[in-house]
């Protein structure tokens, strides 16, 4: 049974884990999985630090505990985890163990939205378009949901919502900023 262990932690690491929680094993083998990936955190491997705290988050192999969820985000957001700092502004802004600090929320979004992570580039979208720990900023808004929208998510909505506001040198501004950004990011995939 033992070398399963090993094996079940890698298909895990592998799976989105929502995945991973809506077919969970039965309740020790999730101990057992979440033990090997708080070994692995504690040895500095961002992605299990982040898998770490989604586990106490969802309440998965551990009591859910929002507050030991939070340092966990943290140590693999600050190795430039973008999944780590997506979560970790989503606990800042909604105050989920951690004070609510809507500034601190936007920030680490914005930082997951510069290593292409698309929850964080609608989520500092949606910060921008409605002034929410960002000043208000359409002209931002709109190029973070044209990258979003890029990558394949759906926002026509959003956008159109955003555009109505917008006067025609913002949205001229807005494409401009939305190629830049575009062209860092396609930077970053080919590094």
């Amino acid at each position: 049974m033992k070398p399963l262990i090993p094996l079940l932690a890698l298909l895990l690491a592998l799976t989105p884990l929502s995945v991973v929680v809506a077919q969970a094993p039965p309740n020790e083998a999730v101990r057992k999985v979440f033990l090997d990936f708080k070994a692995r955190a504690e040895k500095g491997d961002a992605g299990a630090q982040v898998t770490l705290g989604r586990f106490y988050s969802m309440g998965q192999g551990v009591e859910k505990d929002d507050a030991a969820a939070v340092p966990w985000y943290r140590k693999a957001a600050e190795q430039n985890h973008p999944g780590a700092q997506f979560w970790l502004g989503s606990v800042y802004f909604n105050g989920r163990g951690v004070p609510k600090d809507m500034v601190e929320g936007a920030k680490w979004w914005l930082k997951a939205a510069e290593q292409n992570d698309t929850g964080g580039q609608y989520n500092i979208g949606m910060a921008y378009a409605n002034g929410l720990g960002v000043p208000k900023d359409l002209v931002k808004s709109h190029a973070w949901c044209t990258v979003f929208a890029a990558n394949n998510k759906p926002t026509t909505a959003i956008l159109a919502k955003i555009e109505k506001q917008m006067t025609p040198e913002q949205l001229a501004e807005a494409a401009r900023l939305a190629r830049e950004i575009t062209e860092r990011l396609a930077k970053l995939k080919k590094n």
